[in-house]
């Protein structure tokens, strides 16, 4: 009887075995293994050897039935998410779902679902390619940290609401003690509600990070700046850093958040501005090893991110990157203009806010006159070298430093003639508080051209109007009167050394680093540069240099390929060409 039993152990083991075998074939997702989490979580899987970030999605709910594509960037800025993207699977409650392409002509690449996900739930993985794209916003990985934008590596469905969001890090791979941020937060699982637009427009990181945060005790440091004005509690933001900048980031984030409470008393009426805390902002700094003088900035969802070289200080030009970007909360952010075509008017969004930037940091008392300098001489003076000008007539993710220029000049003459006509009461920043108040009323945040138009003239009379067109309208050149400033800057008229580096700077930036655009005559040509050379290493003037009145002007060093080995050229490179430029002067700051 033991040995019958025995045997027939056996066989319902058996059985069972075959049980189990007969379901093999039916793949289980170890995602959908999990209890559901009511919405969208996002796992990130940093993989350094392999220079990938793996990538997994998945959706719970009715959303995940409703999700009719999932889209990525092909450009947003410099960056090219669609060619980060490696292969693409996805999965629902049924199984495996098939996904098509979708237009070849669509802003975004688009991928199809065969047909509407099934069983409340939607599993997506991909890998994306870390390090291919040499946009500061594109996604970098290192063995210590990671960094990217969203549109430029996250595939997600089209979600236009807000939903619950889940983000989960995985640093395994990562040196030991890294942490995690992004524009929603910090952690290694940060939760949110967001939309997939503003999933793509955020800021992921990874890595050695430090948070600054607020004390509740203390008060904000720019209470009372304003006579008159009502007290504006704090901003709830941090400052997340990732890498070791090589200033005091405490202070660096007092700053910040000072600039974001001067800004929202700049564009808001006062008195409404004090009721309620602003929305909780982050800071995003990331500071990379071999950047020089060059930085990028971005406004991002509910924050503004910031790449520089890591020993730089947190000097006046990152403070004016950081005051342009917050500016776009208002300008390109709450309020744009749009031509007939539904195109964004970047000579307002962009020109607007070089402007109105400088103009409230300056009057806010958070920099001096020479502070901010070089930013005004960036897009009023006339130094610029032909290959600034062949920059200025390039675009960048369709907005054209051309337009910036026009809009910047447009903006500087309106404002002045609107100061002037109000004896100093009112700016060009009444016009567009006007019309953020009007956005709020009637529920948008795009006017056509002709709004801006309207106010103008109705500031000015016929004369408003009739610069709209001559500038606007027709492109005419901007000729700015001496007191387009105010007294804080004044035209010069001289003979100067202007920068001219003689090839296109921008050659450099590309992988791999090959001049081109070498002008005939330059002194570049002449030290023997010429196109197709390959540099391996390069030492330039920043872009905005201004050549030292004594002493050696800075040259240029090029270590370029050959055989044997590398070769250096160096030259100065400096031109003299008659210019109208603008300086400093002392001044009382304040309107």
């Amino acid at each position: 009887m033991l040995g019958l039993s025995l045997r027939l152990l056996g066989i319902a083991a058996i059985l069972a075995l075959a049980g189990c075998r007969s379901r093999a074939d039916v793949k289980v997702d170890p995602a959908l293994a999990e209890p559901a989490w009511p919405g969208l979580t996002i796992d990130l899987t940093p993989d350094p050897a392999a220079g990938e970030v793996s990538v997994a999605l998945r959706l719970s709910g009715d959303a995940a039935a409703k999700v009719a594509a999932l889209d990525v960037a092909r450009l947003w800025a410099d960056t090219r998410g669609a060619s980060a993207i490696g292969r693409v699977e996805a999965r629902d409650g049924d199984g495996d779902l098939p996904l098509h392409d979708g237009p070849d002509d669509a802003p975004d690449r688009t991928y199809l679902p065969a047909r509407a996900p099934r069983g409340g739930e939607l599993v997506v993985r991909y890998r994306a390619r870390a390090n291919g794209d040499t946009s500061r916003f594109g996604l970098h990985l290192t063995r210590d940290h990671a960094s990217g934008v969203g549109h430029a590596f996250l595939l997600l469905p089209r979600i236009e609401s807000v939903i619950p969001v889940r983000i989960r890090w995985h640093l395994d791979a990562l040196a030991v003690g890294a942490s995690a941020a992004s524009s929603f937060g910090v952690g290694l699982v940060e939760t949110a509600r967001a939309s997939s637009e503003q999933l793509g427009q955020a800021a992921y990181l990874a890595g050695p990070t430090h948070v600054e945060e607020a004390l509740p005790s203390l008060p904000s440091p720019i209470d009372g700046d304003d006579a008159g004005a009502p007290p504006r509690p704090l901003a709830p933001a941090r400052l997340v850093v990732l890498g070791s900048p090589g200033f005091d980031t405490r202070a660096a984030f007092y700053w910040s958040t000072a600039a974001l409470v001067t800004l929202d008393r700049f564009f808001e009426d006062p008195a409404s501005a004090a009721k309620a805390p602003a929305d909780p902002f982050a800071f995003l700094l990331v500071a990379a090893p071999g950047l020089g003088g060059a930085h990028d900035g971005a406004a991002l969802t509910s924050s503004f991110a910031l790449w520089f070289d890591q020993a730089r200080a947190f000097d006046a030009g990152l403070k004016s990157v950081v005051a342009h970007e917050l500016t776009h909360r208002y300008l390109g952010g709450a309020l744009r203009l749009e031509d007939e075509s539904g195109r964004e008017a970047v000579w307002f969004s962009e020109g607007f806010t070089v402007h109105l930037a400088r103009r409230w940091l300056l009057e806010s008392g958070m920099v001096t006159p020479r502070d901010v300098l070089g930013d005004l001489r960036r897009t009023m003076d006339d130094r610029a070298s032909p290959e600034r000008a062949a920059a200025c007539a390039t675009s960048a993710g369709g907005r054209s430093q051309e337009e910036y220029r026009r809009g910047a000049r447009y903006a500087a003459l309106t404002d002045a003639a609107i100061q002037k006509a109000s004896s100093g009461q009112r700016g060009i920043e009444d016009l567009v508080r006007e019309l953020l108040a009007r956005g709020r009323i009637e529920g948008h945040r795009a006017y056509p051209l002709s709004a801006w138009r309207e106010a103008v003239q109705r500031e000015l009379g016929d004369s408003g109007g009739a610069t709209f067109d001559r500038v606007i309208t027709h492109g005419e050149a901007v000729e700015l009167p001496d007191s387009a400033f105010g007294p804080c800057f004044h035209r010069v008229s001289r003979d100067d050394n202007v920068l001219d580096l003689g090839f296109d700077r921008r050659s450099l930036a590309r992988t791999p680093a090959v001049v081109t655009g070498v002008v005939r005559g330059s002194a570049a040509e002449i030290a023997g540069l010429r196109d197709g050379a390959l540099v391996l290493s390069a030492k330039l003037p920043a872009d905005d240099a201004i050549a030292p009145k004594s002493g050696k002007k800075p040259e240029v060093v090029l270590t370029l390929a050959g055989r044997g080995g590398g070769r250096k050229i160096r030259y100065r490179p400096w031109t003299k060409r008659h210019v109208v430029a603008w300086e400093a002067q002392e001044c009382d700051k304040r309107r």
